[in-house]
């Protein structure tokens, strides 16, 4: 009976939805394989954030599974308002120690994430939730990937304005620093 969120792979453009509301049918048949390899990296984030399910303030994914033509995970739900909205809520700016307060779980748990060999790649202010209490919770690891083949070139994916500049470039060398 806990309240969580669930969160659903319905990519725009690519499937629709159903007479029946629920199931999805991919919107051409070219676009089948697409789908199918977004669901899966859909997934992929599921289970990276099931790793971290003893990580402090990173958000908990309780299950993960495909139903209705697409795939679903099901997370906590963390009550409060993104660290966006909750600096503007305070003017636009916050000062050194309230950020130094808000920032500190953030970058601690990251340094655990780290630890199994993961990099979330984007970390942005709408992905970190502020409670009421003044906890923070980092969010959204769509962008995480695997960081253990530096052979390959990594996809560009990122957040203009938030991402470090070997980000932009495909054989940049990405790191937890």
């Amino acid at each position: 009976e806990p309240t969580v969120a669930a969160k659903e792979y319905l990519p725009s453009g690519i499937a629709i939805r159903d007479n029946d509301h629920y199931t999805m049918t991919v919107s051409s048949q070219d676009e089948q394989e697409r789908f199918n390899n977004g669901a899966t990296k859909f997934l992929d984030e599921a289970r990276i954030l099931a790793k971290l399910r003893t990580v402090p303030n990173i958000v908990t994914v309780h299950d993960y599974f495909r139903e209705n033509g697409t795939a679903y995970f099901v997370m906590e739900y963390i009550e409060g308002v993104d660290l966006l909205k909750y600096a503007y809520s305070k003017g636009g700016k916050l000062s050194f120690e309230e950020t130094r307060d808000l920032m500190l779980p953030i970058i601690k748990s990251l340094g655990l994430v780290h630890e199994h060999n993961l990099l979330h790649r984007d970390i942005s202010p709408d992905n970190i939730i502020v409670t009421r209490g003044g906890t923070t919770h980092l969010l959204d690891f769509g962008a995480a990937r695997l960081a253990i083949d530096s052979e390959k070139s990594k996809s560009i994916i990122l957040k203009h304005g938030f991402a470090p500049e070997e980000q932009y470039r495909k054989h940049g060398n990405q790191g937890p620093w």
